[in-house]
Parts: structure tokens; sequence; C-alpha cells
């Protein structure tokens, strides 16, 4: 479905500069240059930030004093070893960001370098880090429970910066109390009780949900969905990590009045 499309943060692209080498293997690789204002990223953007430096915006403030140019400060995480970085950029200053094609690919085995995921294509491997899964996606990963993943390959590096998981899993509850009486066959009910799927996950299921039963949950904060249909078994989604997020949920915009810089120094004359 989504296997080989050219993607910038998940939406597809519309222009880009790009200058081709070609290695003595006869690969070619596109070295593609994205310069972008500042002021337009949004939270989940990649920026690269050096050689094999991937940095995801997780959070962003823009600030103004007075006369003063603005100033953009950042929350990131390097992708590949899951430090949390600050940064801060002038306004108007351009970054360069990171353009990645997504693949489709099958968990196969880990190394000392991270996970190795086999393109279902042609059965490239590529390397992701570790820190991009976690520990719930490792588990259900390795157990075998998933058909494909996506993940998305920096054009220039040929490194693998996201992974890409199923938005909602199906699984079978294979230990949980019996069945609470009275309680209404809806997922809104407040009584629930504890459940561990057969993947090893454990999550929060309503009163009337039994062992055996096939449920959804959700990947992002492993909740329960409802009790899966045929067409849910079938029916796997995947989303790219930007647009899980709102931009107005992590813009924090500061301005201080004009004058405040004067007055500040005239307190200190």
């Amino acid at each position: 479905m989504m296997n080989n499309m050219m993607l910038r943060f998940g939406k597809k692209l519309t222009s880009t500069h790009s200058n081709q080498f070609i290695f003595g293997s006869g690969l070619i690789l596109n070295q593609r240059n994205v310069k972008t204002d500042i002021n337009k990223i949004s939270r989940g953007d990649i920026i690269k930030d050096g050689p094999n430096k991937y940095l995801q915006i997780e959070r962003y403030v823009f600030s103004k004093r007075g006369r003063c140019n603005a100033i953009v400060t950042v929350e990131t995480v390097d992708m590949l070893y899951g430090k949390k970085i600050s940064k801060k950029y002038r306004g108007g200053e351009s970054v360069d960001l990171c353009e990645y094609t997504t693949k489709d690919v099958v968990y196969s085995s880990e190394n000392n370098k991270g996970f190795v995921f086999e393109d279902m294509k042609d059965g490239t491997e590529y390397v992701a880090s570790k820190t991009l899964l976690t520990p719930e996606m490792t588990q259900i990963m390795q157990g075998g429970f998933l058909k494909k993943m996506v993940i998305g390959i920096d054009e220039e590096t040929n490194l693998a910066v996201k992974v890409m998981f199923p938005t909602a899993l199906v699984s079978t509850v294979e230990e949980t109390e019996d069945p609470i009486s009275g309680v209404p066959n809806d997922r809104h009910s407040p009584v629930t009780k504890n459940a561990l799927l057969d993947n090893g996950i454990s999550i929060k299921v309503p009163g009337f949900i039994a062992n055996g039963d096939r449920v959804k949950f959700s990947t992002r904060d492993w909740s329960y969905v409802a009790r899966a249909t045929e067409e849910d078994e079938d029916d796997i989604e995947f989303e790219d990590e930007s647009s899980k997020y709102e931009d107005n949920e992590s813009v924090e915009e500061i301005e201080e009045d004009e004058n405040a810089e004067d007055e500040e120094d005239n307190k200190r004359r």
C-alpha cells in the first residue's frame, strides 16, 4: 500500500532539489537538500543536524522581545539514540529537513546495531535503532504478531530513521476475570478489569469481556477500542508519527512588550 512512496514527514512531496551519485556497484543514491524556514516547522518533523543525526521535533516555542529578532526554541529527541536535545534558532533561519522513502518490511532479527528488517519486495535488509520502538512494540514485533511493518529510509544515507507501527491491533484475551454481571455491553462502561492478551501485553477492558474474546486495541496508548470484527482482522493501518500531533498542542508563542527591553536597560542604569 505504502511501499516505496516518497514522503516528507508523512505528506507527499511537491518539489525538491536533487543530485545523484553513482557508486561502483551501480547503486544510484539521491542526495536531496531541503531547506525550510524554522518558522514553518511542525511537531513530528525531523531535522538533519549533521551526519547521521536526526532530531524529531516534540515541542517548539516562538519568543520575541521588543525589537529583537524572534527566537525559536525546539525540544527534540535524537531518533537514533533516544537522547533529548534542546536547540535554539533565529527566526527565519533555515534548517535541513529529512526526507525519507517508505518500505514495507518484516522483522528479521536483532544485532548490536539495532533491529534488522527485510524489504518485502526485494529482500533488502535495513537496520533501525532500537530507540525507535517502545518495549511493548518490541515485544509484539519479536513475538511474530505482525504481518508487516513500515519503515522510513533516509534517501541520502540509506539509514532507517522511522519505524511506523500499526495504529491498532487485534489480539485474543488470554487471561482475565469472569464477565461482571450487570455491566452494559458498551466500550465506555466505567467498570473495567485487567486482561492479558496472547501477545503478552496487558490492557484494561470492559467488565463484559471474557477469555477467548478477540479485541481491538490502540498502540498509541495501549487502550481497549472494541470487540474485534472480521473487518478489523484484515484492516491494518499505518500512520506516520507526525500526523498524530496537532500543531496547537506543541506551539507556544511568547511576545513581550516592545518597551520591555528599554525599561530593563533603564533599571540597570
